[in-house]
């Protein structure tokens, strides 16, 4: 072979040759690309978008021909929400007569002697939530007070709550403490720091 042919193919093949280890050298040092994980656990069940710290907009509304919210509790509400990590944009709680449809109730002082039953639940709109809220029984105002403070919320709660066992048998371990600031405790049990219902 004529010698400047061989000088080209060598040259030809030191240049290829060169030309695959730099690359394989800049392969080698480029770090592994971090691509985003998507969001981990179920995100079904979950019917409202919130965040923790939003600060609810809360709407008393009274339409129960027998009983009046006397003293509405906004502010103690939305706190306890965004405290829970339940902010949304609204939720409007409205008295109405008991049509024994609510799921959630609330017994006070037991579920075993009570002395006041409210029940409630919540349905989604395009807002936030519309709860409804109703008195089943009272033979006491301070009770009546106490368990429809805490109705208020769990209704919320339950409606937002994870769909899964787990958090379904913690439905009833709660205790009277978890609803502050909507109760305060006294002696013998605990009255609403911000609610007042009467009878009309």
């Amino acid at each position: 072979m004529p010698y400047p042919l061989r000088f080209i193919l060598a040259f030809i093949t030191l240049a290829l040759l060169g030309l695959a280890v730099f690359s394989a050298m800049s392969f080698a040092s480029k770090p592994p690309v971090d691509y985003p994980m998507p969001p981990l656990g179920p995100t079904l069940g979950d019917p409202l978008p919130h965040a923790t710290g939003m600060y609810t907009a809360v709407t008393f509304v009274d339409a129960d021909p027998d009983w009046d919210w006397d003293n509405t509790c906004e502010e103690e509400v939305a706190t306890w929400l965004a405290g829970r990590g339940l902010a949304m944009a609204s939720v409007t709680l409205t008295l109405e007569a008991d049509d024994h449809t609510l799921p959630i109730g609330v017994a006070y002082p037991s579920a075993e002697d009570p002395e006041a039953l409210v029940l409630s639940g919540c349905d989604v709109t395009e807002s936030g939530l519309a709860c409804r809220v109703a008195v089943a029984a009272s033979a006491s105002a301070t009770a009546l007070d106490a368990a429809a403070s805490v109705a208020l919320v769990a209704a919320v709660a339950d409606h937002l709550r994870p769909k899964d066992k787990e958090s379904w048998a913690q439905r009833d371990t709660w205790t009277w403490d978890e609803y502050k600031p909507l109760l305060r405790e006294i002696e013998g049990g605990w009255e609403s720091t911000c609610l007042k219902m009467q009878s009309r």
